[in-house]
C-alpha cells in the first residue's frame, strides 16, 4: 500500500494533534509538509505489516510546528531590533553615567560592585575567590545599589 494513502487515513488525527500543540490556521500546512517528508522517507513512516508509525509522525509534526514558530520568532525579534535602536543608545548612555558615578566611589566599593554587576560574578563566587565574607559583599552591593537608585 502507498505510504501517503495509509497516512491520509489518519489525516483528521494529524490535524487534531497540530491544533492541540498550538497550531491554528497553519495546521493544514504543517500536515501537508509532514506528508512531503513521509513521501521522502517512506521506510520511517510505516512499521512492518504497513502499520503507521504514529510516534514518528507525531514527532515530525511537532518539529515542523516548532520550526515554524521559531522562524516567526526570529522575524519578530528582527522587527523589534529595528525599532529599538534609539532605546539602545539611551541605554548605553545610562550605563556610561552609572560607570562614571561608580568611579567616584571608594576603591573597595567600586571593585566589589564592578565584579558583581559588570563581570557577572555571583556574591558567593566573589566571596570564595577573594576570601571576603559573604555578608560584607552583600552589604557593599546593597549600599551601592541604594546609591545608584537615589542618583538615577
Amino acid at each position: 500500500m502507498n505510504v501517503l494513502n495509509k497516512l491520509s487515513e489518519y489525516h483528521s488525527r494529524w490535524l487534531y494533534y497540530v491544533k492541540a500543540i498550538g497550531g491554528g490556521d497553519e495546521s493544514e500546512d504543517i500536515v501537508q509538509d509532514m506528508y512531503l517528508i513521509m513521501h521522502k522517507y517512506p521506510d520511517k513512516a510505516l512499521l512492518p505489516n504497513d502499520i503507521v508509525n504514529e510516534r514518528y509522525v507525531l514527532v515530525v509534526l511537532r518539529n515542523l510546528y516548532y520550526k515554524l514558530k521559531q522562524v516567526e520568532l526570529v522575524e519578530l525579534t528582527e522587527n523589534i531590533e529595528d525599532t529599538t535602536e534609539d532605546y539602545d543608545f539611551e541605554h548605553e548612555n545610562l550605563i556610561i553615567k552609572i560607570k562614571q558615578e561608580i568611579d567616584n566611589w571608594h576603591w573597595y566599593d567600586k571593585k566589589i560592585f564592578e565584579l558583581l554587576k559588570f563581570e557577572k560574578m555571583t556574591m558567593r563566587e566573589l566571596s570564595e575567590q577573594t576570601q571576603i565574607s559573604f555578608p560584607s559583599i552583600r552589604n557593599t552591593a546593597r549600599k551601592g545599589m541604594d546609591k545608584l537608585k537615589k542618583k538615577f
